[in-house]
């Protein structure tokens, strides 16, 4: 009973006539995309947005939301954005202290190669693409397949960021509706 009497009493006076009420729903549109611009600009001083220090605040301040998303991003693009990780000498010695420096799940990221080791991969990769060019000069084409096999993990980082944005975006939405 107390939880009608507090929606009632958020709806505020009665609303008979319908120019009462297309006035009643425009104005909740208003407040709606005040809101919405507001964590978009990232100007965060309607209550709505509570305290700073809170999660649920948190939730509601978009436009931070999205930047620190973006910087999140770009950390996992250095560190897990690329399929070899070249390194000079002798790579099996320092494969595991990098894989538990960085990544504590040895299995995600890079894979680390001596650059010796990649160097030959390469010459074995212009040797299988040669076409109709003069000799001494190699395929343009390698160097297209040789940056898409690296480039492999942006698919994944770029789907899981998207993903992060749609879910935050979701999550502001839906405490705005239920505020508004």
């Amino acid at each position: 009973m107390e939880d009608c009497r507090s929606k009632l009493s958020k709806l505020g006076k009665s609303h008979a006539g319908l120019d009462e009420q297309r006035l009643f729903f425009l104005q909740i549109g208003q407040y709606f995309q005040s809101l919405v611009k507001a964590a978009v600009d990232g100007t965060y001083s309607d209550t709505f947005f509570g305290d700073v220090l809170l999660e649920d605040s948190y939730s509601k301040r978009l436009c931070s939301l999205v930047q620190n998303s973006n910087v999140s991003f770009a950390q996992s693009m250095r560190t897990q954005g690329q399929k070899h990780q070249i390194i000079e000498g002798n790579h099996n010695a320092k494969l595991n202290t990098i894989a538990i420096r960085e990544k504590p799940d040895a299995h995600i990221g890079p894979k680390v190669v001596g650059r010796k080791e990649y160097i030959n991969k390469v010459k074995k990769a212009l040797k299988r693409s040669g076409g109709r060019e003069l000799l001494g000069m190699y395929n343009p084409m390698v160097v297209a397949d040789l940056f898409l096999e690296q480039s492999k993990p942006w698919e994944t980082l770029a789907r899981d960021h998207i993903g992060a944005y749609w879910e935050a975006t979701r999550a502001f939405l839906d405490y705005t509706i239920a505020h508004t």
